[in-house]
C-alpha cells in the first residue's frame, strides 16, 4: 500500500502543497486533464465535499484550501493518520475518517460533491454506485480521474506485472459505465494519456530494474513533451473517436439530476 511508504516530513508537505488542482502527479502527464477538472468542479467554497479512498492525495488539503468543508474517507488507518498530520501542519479543517466507501455510515444526501484519484478501480462498481447515490445532494456531482482498460499492450502489462497493483484492482470498463448509468442520469467520460505511454511506461520498467540494483532514479519531467503528448492526443481522439478506448486514464462526472 503506498500510504505505508509515506512518511509526513517538510519535503512531502511541501510537494502536497505546491499541487495546483486536486489531481496531484498525473496533471504532469495531461495538462489538458488538470484543466478539466477544475472546469468541473467550479466554484466549490463553502460546499460540503467527500473524497473517497484519500490516500496520501492531494484533495483534501486542496478542497479545505478552496474553503470547501471537507470530508474525507479511506479504508487504511495509515491513509487517515497522514491526511490528519497534514491538516494539522497545515492549519486545515479536514475531516478524516476510518471506512468503507461502499458503505460509510454517512447521513444521505449530504454532500455538494464527491471526489476521489484512482479509487473506483478499486472497489465493487454497484456497491459504489449505490452509496454514492445515497450520499450526494438531488443537484450533486461526483468527479473520479481513473484508469480505464485501455489498449491491449495496457492489458498485457497490466497481466505481466501484477505485484504492482492491489488483487481488487480493474480497470475500468464499458460495463462499469453501464452500471453507473442505472443509479445516475448522467454520466461523462472523457480519456486522457495516450501517446504519452510508452514514455510512462519504460521509465517505470527501467526504474524497476534500478531499483532492484539500490539505484534510485527520478522521473524526468519535461513538460514541454507532455503538453505536445496531449495536444495531440487531443487531436487524435478529435479525428479518431474510436481511439479513446486505447487511452489510460479518464475522468468520470456523474450527476444525480
Amino acid at each position: 500500500m503506498h500510504a505505508d511508504t509515506v512518511t509526513v516530513d517538510d519535503n512531502f508537505i511541501k510537494r502536497i502543497s505546491s499541487f495546483e488542482t486536486p489531481l496531484g502527479a498525473p496533471v504532469m502527464l495531461s495538462p489538458r486533464l488538470g484543466k478539466d477538472i477544475l472546469k468541473t468542479i467550479g466554484k466549490i467554497d463553502r460546499k460540503k465535499v467527500l473524497i473517497l479512498g484519500c490516500g496520501s492525495d492531494p484533495a483534501p488539503i486542496w478542497f479545505a484550501r478552496q474553503k470547501a468543508k471537507v470530508d474525507a474517507i479511506d479504508i487504511s488507518p495509515k491513509s487517515v493518520e497522514i491526511q490528519r498530520t497534514l491538516a494539522e501542519r497545515l492549519g486545515l479543517s479536514v475531516n478524516v475518517i476510518i471506512g468503507d466507501a461502499h458503505n460509510t455510515y454517512l447521513s444521505k444526501s449530504s454532500y455538494h460533491m464527491i471526489y476521489g484519484n484512482r479509487i473506483l478501480h478499486h472497489l465493487d462498481t454497484k456497491l459504489a454506485a449505490k452509496e454514492m447515490f445515497r450520499l450526494l445532494k438531488p443537484d450533486g456531482v461526483a468527479v473520479f480521474q481513473d484508469i480505464i482498460q485501455g489498449n491491449v499492450f495496457l492489458q498485457w502489462f497490466r497481466k505481466l506485472t501484477p505485484f504492482w497493483r492491489t488483487p481488487d484492482e480493474h480497470p475500468l470498463t464499458q460495463r462499469d459505465f453501464a452500471i453507473f448509468r442505472q443509479y445516475f442520469k448522467t454520466i461523462e467520460v472523457s480519456e486522457y494519456i495516450l501517446l504519452a505511454l510508452p514514455y510512462l511506461f519504460l521509465w517505470r520498467i527501467g526504474n524497476a530494474i534500478l531499483s532492484k540494483l539500490c539505484i534510485k532514479m527520478k522521473r524526468p519531467k519535461s513538460s514541454t513533451f507532455c503538453r505536445v503528448c496531449d495536444k495531440a492526443d487531443e487531436l487524435v481522439f478529435r479525428i479518431f473517436p474510436f481511439m479513446k478506448n486505447n487511452a489510460w486514464a479518464c475522468l468520470v462526472v456523474l450527476r444525480r439530476n
